[in-house]
């Protein structure tokens, strides 16, 4: 394969990885420290991701970074980071 067929098809794969992940937090003393208004639109991303209840955060830079700077939890920001550097493998 030349490179102008790999390279369209790798930044596909990362995107695919990107968007594929999911952080699903059920129980709300993880998110201390969260502002209510990152909480309702994680809260409103589990409801379109079908979830019955609980907040989704995603690897895009409107849900990652606010919980990155916000969440108290150092385990959840870690599996959050670790989504952003090696997606294929969560």
């Amino acid at each position: 394969m030349e490179l102008s067929q790999i390279s369209p098809k790798f930044s596909d794969n990362v995107l695919n990885a990107t968007n594929s992940f999911e952080l699903h937090i059920t129980d709300s003393d993880d998110l201390k420290g969260m502002p209510k208004s990152v909480l309702d639109a994680a809260a409103f991303t589990a409801k379109q991701k079908g979830k019955d209840s609980g907040w989704v955060f995603t690897l895009q830079p409107s849900s990652f970074s606010p919980f990155i700077t916000y969440c108290q939890n150092r385990e959840l920001r870690q599996k959050n980071v670790s989504g952003l550097c090696f997606p294929r493998f969560q």
